[in-house]
């Protein structure tokens, strides 16, 4: 029953807003905008205060994220008060958008919550569903690890035997939960967090950057709730595919990223943020998505690097000096602008493609291939519907719209030059064959068409919510034969324009369609290709019939290694990849040999094992061909006592060694 979630969700949304807003809030944003920066903000500092607790040697859990966050908390104060005194323009605060248009921005935020909980609901169907796919193996079984020895560090991930840096920023909140609440079952707080990042984390990264970037427009704002649910290729693709969990929660932070970074550039049209907390905000937040997914972070460069090619460095050179705030709060008189753009264009360069060059996967991880021709990549490009089979004709439609709007109104040039970018990035990963060119444009990606996909909706939405906007306004003044329209004239168009949006792509076939797909991956039904219903009974009745110090013997290419993640028992492999060792090789060759066998008897001791998940040599992860022999017989025999078995899954008790 979904009542079961709610105490894990309440938690993950504290965990993602509270820390957040106190820094936003110190830092000197004001508090409707600190709450829609506070997302970024959290996860920065949880991800930041389990790095920091690692290196002081503390415990990962609450504690070193609240140490942390209050350490940020007064840093930020204390620069907001010394740098006012020297530098007040910094800190000033632009003049505020109306009050009424709050209102509308916290509508919107509830139309977009209401849809993706239910979007969220109806694609995981249940709870205590999970994605049945090759990754979850390793990402569920990480969080209930971080949780049993207390590491949350990015750089202390041993789990599979490798100490390298890992994006962990999902793990870390994922596992800070169950910290929290003193649980154990990390499916529980992985669909919790699904959750909270599809109906909070995805919708206030949007909006603030639809406030930030486009013109005030109620029809734009409330249209944007809509139209964040309203391109299969993200949200929903990347809780289908993979499943990549890492870079779901970066991309859904990177909006807000954006609207910090191009507020530095003074490029947006609309609510204006003061420029130290913007600053802070602003390179605490690449940090953030870095620590959640570099692939972010790379995303990140290609869209700023179009901006400050096209919109930023060279426009005062083509059509005249453009004062920025920040030089003249730095004291840069207006003479020359122009030299501290191209200084800064420069130094842009230099740090990008350092960043292009480092956050690339080595060559023999960028092993996947093109989607399809160039046509359909093309295609598929113009309508922002990479890899979807099914269309929501209506944003797609609005996505160009948007780009006529900027061609005809002369504005937002950034905002569609940045789309195109990210639409020839797809392009080059979705048609173009492998080889080196490949690799230099698209290899930060691993060459994968599925993360380049997820791409174009973070460009699309902002630039079909601007042709949104600009559709209403043609038409009311239209309707008004040129006559300003009244607030509340604007309003009702609003909502109707919206309603209207919200029937043709939400209950449509195709959304439902889109949302049943992955559904699909979610289910636990006889032939789940991870774990099937009958291996999720047996796996439920490990808790009860073992004791919390046992270990379970299992084959993780048959899913058995899952027990780990639902049970917190502890199981000889956690993931697919692990290599094994000596004893472990002995009991994949030879377990059922236990009474026979003179090695089998001190490997089952050395590892301490007490039971045995046998779930078939069957049927295995991606197909793969993992069969292991020594799992062969143990029905019937002498050495193994059977404790539970429903179908062919069953757990045995190891009695050939007492």
């Amino acid at each position: 029953m979904w009542w079961t979630i709610v105490p894990s969700v309440l938690v993950t949304l504290a965990v993602v807003l509270i820390p957040g807003f106190a820094f936003n809030w110190a830092a000197g944003l004001r508090p409707r905008t600190a709450l829609g920066l506070a997302p970024l903000s959290s996860v920065g500092l949880v991800s930041g205060g389990a790095v920091i607790g690692g290196f002081l040697g503390l415990e990962w859990g609450p504690l070193p994220v609240i140490a942390f966050t209050a350490f940020a908390t007064l840093i930020a104060w204390g620069l907001r008060i010394l740098v006012g005194k020297r530098w007040p323009a910094l800190c000033r605060q632009p003049d505020e958008p109306p009050l009424i248009h709050w209102g509308w921005l916290l509508g919107s935020g509830v139309v977009a919550a209401a849809l993706m909980v239910f979007d969220s609901v109806r694609a995981l169907g249940s709870p205590s569903n999970f994605s049945q796919t090759y990754d979850n193996v390793f990402h569920l079984n990480l969080v209930q690890w971080m949780v049993q020895h207390r590491t949350g560090s990015v750089l202390e991930l041993t789990m599979t035997g490798d100490e390298a840096f890992y994006p962990a920023a999902w793990h870390d909140l994922a596992s800070l939960v169950l910290l929290i609440l003193r649980q154990h079952d990390a499916m529980l707080a992985t669909n919790a967090l699904i959750i909270v990042t599809m109906a909070v984390i995805w919708p206030f990264s949007c909006l603030t950057l639809v406030a930030r970037a486009l013109p005030l427009s109620r029809t734009g704002t409330l249209g944007t709730a809509v139209l964040l649910a309203s391109f299969g290729a993200f949200p929903y693709w990347l809780i289908r595919f993979g499943v990549l969990y890492p870079n779901f929660l970066a991309l859904c932070l990177l909006p807000a990223v954006i609207a910090l970074e191009i507020s530095l550039l003074d490029l947006g049209e609309g609510q204006r943020f003061p420029l130290l907390p913007t600053l802070l905000a602003g390179a605490a937040g690449v940090a953030t998505i870095t620590l959640a997914h570099p692939n972010a972070t790379v995303t990140l460069i290609c869209v700023l690097s179009i901006v400050f090619i096209f919109f930023w460095a060279l426009n005062p050179v083509l059509r005249g000096p453009r004062l920025n705030p920040l030089l003249p709060a730095l004291r840069i008189s207006q003479g020359r602008t122009v030299l501290v753009r191209m200084l800064l264009f420069a130094g842009w360069v230099v740090v990008a493609a350092f960043a292009f060059k480092v956050l690339r996967p080595p060559w023999s991880a960028s092993v996947w291939g093109p989607a399809g021709t160039f046509g359909e990549a093309i295609s598929e490009a113009i309508t922002s519907s990479p890899l979807v089979q099914v269309i929501l004709w209506p944003a797609s439609i609005l996505v160009l719209v948007g780009a006529v709007a900027v061609i005809v109104t002369r504005r937002l040039w950034w905002l569609l030059g940045a789309h195109l970018g990210l639409s020839a990035l797809w392009i080059v990963g979705g048609a173009l064959e492998a080889g080196k060119l490949r690799y230099l444009l698209v290899g930060p990606w691993y060459n994968d068409p599925n993360r380049l996909a997820a791409m174009l909706p973070i460009t699309a939405i902002p630039l079909a919510a601007y042709g949104l906007a600009w559709i209403s306004d043609l038409v009311q003044r239209l309707v008004g034969r040129q006559r300003t329209v009244s607030e509340r004239v604007d309003g009702i168009f609003a909502v109707l324009v919206t309603t209207a949006l919200l029937l043709t792509t939400q209950w449509s076939a195709g959304k439902l369609e889109i949302l049943d797909g992955v559904r699909a991956t979610y289910e636990i039904t006889p032939d789940s290709v991870l774990v099937d219903s009958d291996e999720f009974a047996v796996i439920q009745m490990v808790e009860e019939l073992t004791d919390p110090d046992d270990v379970i013997a299992v084959n993780p290419w048959t899913g058995a290694s899952m027990a780990y993640a639902l049970t917190g028992r502890q199981t000889t492999a956690v993931h697919v990849t692990d290599p094994p060792d000596k004893d472990t090789q002995i009991l994949i060759d030879h377990l059922s040999a236990a009474s026979d066998d003179p090695e089998v008897c001190p490997a089952i001791n050395d590892l301490s094992v007490d039971w045995v998940l046998d779930f078939g040599n069957e049927r295995f992860i991606n197909n793969e061909d993992r069969v292991y022999p020594g799992w062969y017989g143990l029905e019937d025999n002498p050495g193994f006592e059977l404790a539970f078995r429903q179908g062919e899954a069953a757990l045995y008790r190891v009695i050939a060694c007492d």
